[in-house]
Order: C-alpha cells, then sequence, then structure tokens
C-alpha cells in the first residue's frame, strides 16, 4: 500500500472502480438513479462517494460493495449479466488507457500470468494464483476474505472476474473465451476458482 490510502486500516478498493460504477449506472439510468442510489446508503459511503473520486486513490471496499449490491438489486431481473457489464465497462477504460501498452504486447497467457497483478490493481486484499493445466485451458484461484468490510463481494467474484478477463482475452486476440467460475468463496469452498479455455 501507499501514501494514496485514504482511511487506512480496512480493505479498499481503487477509486477506478467507483468511478466506472458512477458512470455505468449515470449512462444507464440516468444522473439522478446514481443519487438515488447514493443517497440510500450509509452515511460513511455517502460521503464517500458524494466526494471527488480519483481513480488511482484506494476507498473503502465496503463502499464498492453496498454500492454495487445496490444498483444490482435495482437489476434484480438479471444481476449476472449488469454485473457483467459493469466489469466489461472497467476491463474496457482501463485496458485502453492504464494498460495500453500491456495491451498492444499481450496475448491471452500473458494476461493470465498477470492476474494476480492485475487483481491487486483493484484491490488491496486477496490474491489470485494461476496453474496452466494444458494450453488454452487454464485455471484461477481466488484467496480473499468474504466480510463486505473486507474484500470483493460475492457479485464482484461471480460475475466480475469472469466479464473483466473475458473482454480483456478478447482485446488480446482469443476469438472465444469461456470462463465458468467453478468454486465460490461464498458458497463453502475455500476460495473461488474459475476455468478459462480459449
Amino acid at each position: 500500500m501507499n501514501a494514496e490510502v485514504i482511511g487506512m486500516g480496512d480493505a479498499h478498493v481503487k477509486g477506478a472502480l467507483l468511478v466506472h460504477l458512477r458512470a455505468h449506472v449515470i449512462e444507464r439510468d440516468g444522473d439522478a438513479a446514481w443519487k438515488q442510489l447514493v443517497a440510500k446508503l450509509p452515511e460513511v459511503d455517502r460521503a464517500t462517494l458524494d466526494s471527488l473520486i480519483v481513480s488511482s486513490a484506494w476507498y473503502p471496499v465496503g463502499a464498492w460493495n453496498r454500492a454495487l449490491d445496490l444498483h444490482l438489486g435495482a437489476h434484480a431481473a438479471d444481476a449476472g449479466a449488469e454485473m457483467t457489464a459493469v466489469a466489461r465497462r472497467v476491463a474496457d477504460a482501463d485496458l485502453h488507457t492504464v494498460f495500453k501498452m500491456l495491451l498492444k504486447l499481450a496475448s491471452p497467457e500473458t494476461v493470465l500470468r498477470r492476474t494476480t497483478w492485475l487483481w491487486e490493481r483493484y484491490f488491496d486484499r486477496g490474491g489470485m494464483t494461476v496453474y496452466e493445466d494444458a494450453p488454452h485451458d487454464w485455471r484461477l484461484r481466488l484467496d480473499a476474505p468474504t466480510g463486505e468490510d473486507d474484500g470483493a463481494s460475492e457479485p464482484t467474484c461471480a460475475h466480475g472476474v469472469s466479464g473483466w478477463l473475458t473482454h480483456a482475452l478478447h482485446l488480446v486476440g482469443a476469438k472465444r473465451a469461456v470462463i465458468t467460475h467453478t468454486r465460490c468463496r461464498f458458497t463453502f469452498a475455500r476460495g473461488c476458482e474459475y476455468r478459462v479455455v480459449w
């Protein structure tokens, strides 16, 4: 962690996620929808989300989890697809700006080998382990806390990781990429596991 961290002690999320969530909600449902969402949050989260969010700074992960849950609850008919849309937006924006050089030089293997680094770019708790089972057939394992204020929430892990990685793999040339969340740390597994085939 560095000096950019706001409110040391708890788990944190990079401001980029909050910036992209806000932009996604406003683009999809309008500025009033974002204001209504923020108004429903606890005071501490409202203070965070009503301030100027800096993409490169760190903020309490609970603010991300609770804002995301409220947004997905408003689209409960297909919350998984909505989480995937948010994740794709994050991947598309960040891969074309922050990770532009990575994108130019990358292959699917390069992206997958950097999964740990990519996770740590967004969350300061947890880590990814990467296993190459066969060419074009990899496994990822995410170990992270499960508390609302301690780590990424279930929607982030169940649909966000897959949505982000699928978009990233397409951007670096994978014609098809299938990512399956095979185990979840929110349902009796010790960690989340993903199978990545392309």
